[in-house]
Order: structure tokens, then sequence, then C-alpha cells
């Protein structure tokens, strides 16, 4: 999957009245200072491959094993790709001949564990960034000069946000779906978290470059 974005635009100001119908662009009264326009574009892509194998026997053992492969534009190439495994499995133990509750018509026991990939960032956080068209003035006769700064530093080590998963639950029923409970414990861990962390003025950047740092623990009883 590929994303293109181009866009354009245009400003000006001092205009020779407030009319609505005189604000174009290039109606002005200094066209030298007071116009200008922008354009740009930017691009990105993704790939994913994805392969899931399903287990049920008896009706009463189930299980899911799912791989998933994600590459992304938007980190270097040493580490474009992300890799996330999850597995569940589930156990019906109110089918087993060993079951003998009237009272409970329905039990089963479930797990999962599994992980997943964030790549929601700038298209361009893995390399260095520069904008051209700034102005610079040098020397004794003030001239302007056109120039280039750097937006942001790159980091080519960028690697994908990863979130892992853990799920343990149980499904009742009593009284054949009289009453039914279900019950889950739940922890996600956030990790690599992809954050734009504050640099100093004097690395001469204006923006900071975007770093995996940080880490999110998440627990959940319901």
């Amino acid at each position: 999957m590929k994303n293109r974005h181009d866009y354009n635009g245009g400003a000006n100001t001092n205009l020779p009245s407030n009319r609505v119908e005189d604000a174009y662009i290039s109606n002005t009264i200094d066209p030298i200072t007071s116009m200008s326009s922008y354009s740009g574009a930017d691009e990105s892509s993704m790939m994913s491959f994805f392969t899931r194998v399903n287990y049920e026997y008896a009706d009463k053992y189930l299980g899911s094993i799912t791989f998933r492969a994600d590459g992304s534009s938007r980190f270097g190439a040493n580490k474009r790709f992300g890799y996330f495994p999850s597995a569940s499995f589930g156990w019906v133990t109110s089918r087993e001949d060993f079951w003998n509750s009237d009272a409970i018509s329905f039990f089963k026991v479930r797990a999962s564990w599994g992980q997943n990939g964030s790549d929601q960032i700038g298209n361009y956080g893995f390399t260095s960034v520069v904008s051209n068209g700034q102005n610079y003035t040098f020397g004794q006769g003030q001239v302007i000069t056109n120039g280039a700064i750097a937006l942001s530093p790159g980091n080519p080590d960028l690697q994908w946000e990863t979130s892992t998963q853990t799920n343990l639950g149980v499904d009742l029923e009593i009284f054949d779906g009289e009453i039914a409970f279900t019950g889950d414990y739940y922890i996600k861990n956030t990790s690599d978290m992809l954050y734009a962390a504050p640099i100093p003025l004097h690395v001469g950047a204006a923006f900071p470059p975007t770093q995996n740092i940080g880490e999110v623990k998440i627990v959940v009883w319901s």
C-alpha cells in the first residue's frame, strides 16, 4: 500500500482593500514582501504478510496461531520490518466426560498472547530533513543569501513500537444459560514507544528527532 500527498498554497498580506472580491493572492500593494507561496510532497508505503492456523477438536479444544510481518517506509532499511506473532487457546471443560455439575452448564477457560506494532510517526524520521528557502545575511553589505536549515536530525535506528498483550479468561453459564459470567485478566505492555523527546536549542535543529523511548503497562480485571 502506497500513499502520496502533494500540496501547494499561497498567502498574501497588505491588500489594497478589505473587500472580499479583492482577496486574491496576486492583488497586493507590495508583491515583493507581501506574497508567499509554498509546495511540497511526501509519500509512505506499507507491506504486510499474514498467516493464521486454526485448530478445533471435539468441539472442546480450540487453538489459533497467527504470524504477521509488517514493513514500513517510515523506518530505515535496517529496521524496516517488524514481526508479530500471536496465539490463543481455549478449553471447554464442561464438555469433558468427567464433568458432572448440574448447576454449571458451560465452563470454558481461555488464554491468549500476542504482539502488534505501530509506525504512527512522520514519514522521514529515520533520516535528516532539510528545509530550503531559508535566507541568511552575510558580510558588511548585508547580502541576503538563500540557504537551508536542518529541521530534524535523523534517527536511522528507529524501529516499530511494540505492544505485547496477554489475556486469561473464563466463561461460565449456570442453569442452561440463565446466568452468564465472563471474567478476564488483561495485561498490555507497550515498549519502544515512538516519541519526539525535547533536545537543547544548541543542537541546531528546529524539531527534535523521534526516538524509541518509554514504556507503558496496563493491567485490567473485568
